[in-house]
């Protein structure tokens, strides 16, 4: 809703740069500037050059991959049993040890139920401690014990019903649903897919995982599908919370002086800044400045509110050379930018940036106090 709020006050700003010509543009008044003192900004303005390209395609490349504990190889999981879990325990050619069953019996009627200290009854056993063991730890104990009554006792315990840990899925998927953790590890795509899969409207560039610790991290798995980065499907844990967002706020905003100008929804492939402008018509040829083109690339916040900081970078592209649109094709945009492409009055801009500065800390203000 802000980041929508942030394209609305930027229209008007424009708005108000473009009547400006002859009366000037209104200053900030103090009373505004009182209420932003507080705040630390910067608005950068940086060409888009070969050595930009080059820093973002580095940059790309050096994206951290999630370390070894995060994601976890199929080998190294270890499901432990937990309060609540319902374990079968048979001793062979011991039927009075062994629960009878008979068709299709529930798991509840012929299982033990882990108590809530973790505990369970077994005869000659008596209580024992199995919470946080393995099902083999877990047969190894009762085996140890059953030795003192009964020689060489084969003993066999699975789990009969997972009741224990939980992950959830919520979101755009087609059916939302708190999942069992089960002996088999579930890294997030088992996850959507037990869900009943995505939506049209999901976001794969944005999935949030909040952890069971409340910690959080934003995953693309889109990468998964057109780089293959195996490192994007995280494992999950008891307690994960895996949220799919739609793709309303995956777009990027054109406007200016553009045949068509509006919003352009993302994809998972690349979207350059030159593909942009050409989806949105192309530049227009008889009031355009097409030396003027800029990405606004939204801001970032330092969440504490005794000292909150907003940064702004804004590309400068010139669009009148070869070089130029060869640059623009290979400037990729992110979810949020805004491309501005100005009239034939440059000195439009200088107004427009002083402006914009205001809108951006009033609104980045307003944000931090939601």
């Amino acid at each position: 809703m802000a980041l929508r709020l942030l394209f609305i006050l930027l229209m008007l700003t424009l708005t108000q740069a473009g009547c400006a010509l002859s009366s000037g543009m209104v200053p900030p008044s103090k009373s505004n500037a009182k209420e932003i003192s507080n705040l630390d900004s910067a608005i950068d303005i940086i060409p888009i050059s070969p050595e930009l390209i080059i820093s973002q395609v580095r940059n790309k490349s050096a994206e951290k991959v999630a370390p070894e504990a995060v994601v976890r190889q199929p080998t190294q999981h270890e499901y432990r049993i937990a309060p609540h879990d319902i374990l079968a325990i048979t001793v062979w050619d011991h039927p009075e040890l062994t629960i009878p069953s008979g068709a299709n019996p529930p798991p509840e009627l012929i299982g033990n139920v882990v108590r809530n200290d973790g505990s369970i009854f077994y005869p000659y056993v008596g209580v024992i401690i199995v919470a946080g063991k393995t099902v083999e730890e877990a047969r190894s104990l009762i085996t140890k014990k059953l030795s003192h009554y009964i020689e060489k006792p084969q003993v066999d315990v699975r789990i009969a019903k997972y009741k224990s840990q939980f992950v959830y899925v919520t979101g755009e998927v087609n059916s939302p649903r708190t999942i069992a953790l089960t002996a088999s590890p579930l890294d997030m795509v088992s996850a959507i897919n037990e869900a009943g899969g995505l939506k049209s409207s999901a976001d794969l560039s944005h999935i949030l995982l909040i952890h069971y610790d409340g910690t959080k991290e934003t995953i693309d798995i889109s990468k998964l599908q057109t780089q293959g980065k195996l490192s994007e499907n995280r494992s999950l844990k008891a307690g994960d919370h895996l949220f799919v967002p739609d793709s309303s706020n995956n777009v990027v905003f054109v406007t200016g002086e553009v045949k068509t100008p509006g919003s352009k929804q993302l994809g998972y492939q690349r979207y350059t800044l030159t593909r942009a402008l050409a989806d949105a018509g192309g530049i227009d040829n008889n009031t355009s400045n097409p030396s003027q083109v800029y990405v606004l690339r939204g801001f970032t916040e330092n969440l504490d509110k005794a000292n909150p900081k907003v940064s702004v970078k804004i590309y400068h592209l010139d669009a009148t050379t070869p070089t130029g649109l060869i640059l623009g094709n290979q400037f990729e945009l992110q979810a949020q930018d805004v491309i501005f492409v100005s009239s034939t009055n440059v000195a439009r801009w200088g107004r427009v940036m002083n402006n914009l500065a205001t809108t951006i800390q009033a609104l980045s203000l307003a944000r931090l106090f939601q």
